[in-house]
């Protein structure tokens, strides 16, 4: 089945369909019939998606213990907390830029972002 990851990326059915096909069609998975929507087949690993997977996740667990070796737990998390917030921020400000596209389109005023008067905006 679609891992929950993959189920909440903004994506359209088209690349889904795609991908599924690719790894479907390289043996890695393989497309069930769904007994909630009978035109959304369910697509679930085969035993050589499930090796591939574990290898890749292997591969990325080595991969992020040898870029944090050396860099205190503390310090670590706190980066992941700052990148979090980081990140929200990007989102809060997107969502209100495109607010201010629609508003500026409409002739309104432009909206503040992340608690800020847009005069404060920089």
């Amino acid at each position: 089945m679609v891992s929950t990851s993959y189920q909440t990326m903004p994506a359209s059915q088209q690349p889904r369909t795609t991908s599924g096909n690719v790894v479907s069609r390289d043996g890695l998975a393989e497309f069930r019939d769904n007994p909630d929507h009978r035109t959304s087949p369910l697509l679930a690993l085969t035993p050589a998606g499930r090796r591939a997977l574990e290898a890749i996740t292997r591969r990325a667990d080595a991969a992020h213990r040898a870029m944090g070796e050396g860099i205190a737990e503390a310090d670590l998390a706190a980066a992941r907390t700052l990148l979090r917030r980081l990140t929200a921020q990007t989102d809060r400000w997107a969502g209100a830029d495109a607010l201010a596209g629609a508003d500026a389109r409409a002739g309104a005023e432009p909206r503040a972002v992340a608690g800020r008067r847009p005069s404060e905006e920089a």
